[in-house]
């Protein structure tokens, strides 16, 4: 929403957010069109579909958005570009929600997600818990491997977190996270680990 809001010249970015998101420039169908992104707990970032944006880019030109001190309506080649993709946006948007709706139901997984780690970590913690474990998913076998590393101190601990199948293929496939920095530290290199505290 910040990106699509700043596409607008001259308007005030948080008193339009806040008109946006909390008054009554919207229509219910519309303002559903704004949601949250979560492709993490700490990702605060609103995706704004197309038929939110051309209500926000109607009420701009209808000047009923608040504006900067001496600024006036002006051309938005920006906002117009971003509705031009409506339907690449749209289609976008219902991936990104199958997605988000996969880590509760997992019947809505499928195999290409299997290269996305970050989506499977969160399916795993939702139906196995932490650790290691293997889910069905889209009717294959796949197994999620934890292996920690310490780092040089031993007081911390890193992770690498991999996932493993045979695709519908019959390929051996495998995605994750890689090897974290402290898998190349000198506690994990035997030939280098002299001098450290067990």
């Amino acid at each position: 929403m910040t990106d699509f809001i700043s596409y607008l010249p001259g308007v005030k970015p948080r008193k339009a957010r806040a008109l946006i998101v909390d008054g009554g420039l919207l229509s219910k169908d519309e303002r559903r069109d704004i949601f949250p992104r979560s492709d993490s707990i700490f990702d605060m970032v609103d995706v704004v579909g197309p038929d939110a944006a051309s209500a926000i880019l109607r009420a701009y030109r209808a000047g009923t958005l608040p504006m900067n001190r001496g600024e006036v309506v002006r051309e938005t080649p920006l906002a117009d570009q971003y509705l031009q993709n409506a339907d690449v946006l749209r289609a976008q948007i219902a991936e990104r929600r199958r997605k988000q709706a996969a880590v509760n139901d997992i019947s809505l997984v499928e195999e290409r997600d299997f290269l996305d780690n970050r989506l499977l970590d969160r399916i795993f913690w939702k139906h196995a818990g932490k650790g290691e474990a293997t889910l069905t998913l889209a009717g294959i076998a796949v197994t999620k491997s934890v292996h920690g590393y310490q780092t040089n101190s031993g007081e911390n601990t890193e992770y690498e977190v991999s996932f493993h199948w045979i695709g519908s293929d019959g390929e051996r496939c495998n995605s994750g996270t890689g090897k974290p920095l402290a898998a190349f530290n000198r506690r994990n290199d035997a030939d280098r680990n002299w001098g450290l505290h067990e």
